[in-house]
């Protein structure tokens, strides 16, 4: 849950040049619990920039 104690929340906001914004959001509770706090995150920074700045998004853009 995001808003659960220990649980983080990673957002990339990125507005392209050709004026669409891209908002992905990565809501990882495992920090929440005791079973969950040596977890690793399931998607990492650099994967979630990827996503935003993934040329395939910009088809979106022209429709």
């Amino acid at each position: 849950m995001p808003h659960s104690p220990g649980a983080t929340e990673t957002v990339v906001d990125l507005l392209r040049r050709d004026h669409l914004r891209m908002r992905v959001t990565a809501v990882d509770p495992a920090g929440a619990g005791a079973n969950g706090a040596d977890k690793a995150p399931l998607l990492t920074l650099d994967q979630l920039k990827s996503l935003a700045l993934d040329p395939a998004w910009a088809a979106l853009g022209t429709k």
